[in-house]
């Protein structure tokens, strides 16, 4: 298991007007691996996916703090990448996955906020990969956890 990092583009709609304050949110996730491995076997691996995210309700302890429990569901594709002497080879597989996360956002100053999240996901797909026959590169796992922090602004 590895910590990779990834930009993600966020785009979501919500409503803060009683504790049923739905949000939908749609964002774009891209990782790479860079080059990983030892002499005379390499992998890389990409990353792409969208992610859906819809959370049917807002914890308020306050005005300005919200925590929010959603379900994802993530379409994409997994690109890899593989050397050994002279036995390079590619694949891009689809990647699919469920799953859920917390988010807590903080607008610090209108109109800006801070958010923290950390979630869950279940590859519905899972490839292994393999270079120069038979040496096995990267196994898809069960369950995938992750991790992550921002900051933004609102128009609206």
């Amino acid at each position: 298991p590895s910590i990779i990092p990834a930009v993600a583009w966020t785009f979501d709609m919500e409503r803060i007007a009683s504790p049923l304050s739905p949000v939908i949110r749609f964002s774009m996730i891209r990782a790479d691996s860079g080059v990983v491995g030892y002499a005379p076997i390499h992998s890389r691996f990409r990353w792409t996916d969208g992610r859906f995210e819809g959370c049917p309700i807002r914890l308020a302890p306050d005005r300005t703090l919200g925590i929010w429990p959603c379900a994802i569901v993530d379409v994409g594709a997994l690109e890899a990448s593989g050397w050994a002497r002279n036995a390079p080879g590619n694949s891009v597989r689809p990647w699919f996955a469920t799953g859920f996360l917390g988010r807590i956002k903080w607008q610090i100053l209108d109109p800006m906020i801070l958010e923290l999240e950390g979630g869950l996901t279940l590859p519905l797909i899972r490839d292994t990969f393999y270079v120069a026959p038979s040496t096995e590169v990267h196994r898809t796992p069960i369950a995938g956890g992750f991790f992550g922090a921002g900051a933004g602004v609102h128009f609206f």
